[in-house]
């Protein structure tokens, strides 16, 4: 069947209920639908939770402690300082 041909081609009416209560197609669809609405509502929910739980918490390896900076020593400090002097950094 062509493009064409669907676009020409009337959507099906629902139709009632069956005289033994079942449902048509469409509500069938319409129920699957919405149940995997809710699914997907559900999951983003989770994932939102679970960032915002992150982000709070902050990122811990186990059992390892944040790298400290390494503190200048009296000589690296009066190099640097001689260094940005000479760039024009420090006005002295």
């Amino acid at each position: 069947m062509t493009d064409e041909e669907k676009t020409n081609e009337e959507p099906e009416a629902p139709t009632e209920d069956n005289a033994d209560g079942g449902k048509s197609e469409a509500d069938k669809k319409v129920e699957q639908l919405n149940a995997d609405t809710e699914r997907i509502n559900q999951a983003i929910a989770e994932n939102e939770n679970a960032k915002a739980r992150q982000k709070l918490g902050g990122v811990a390896e186990a059992g390892q402690s944040p790298e400290k900076p390494k503190e200048e020593t009296p000589k690296e400090y009066n190099d640097r300082i001689d260094k940005e002097t000479s760039e024009g950094k420090h006005d002295d």
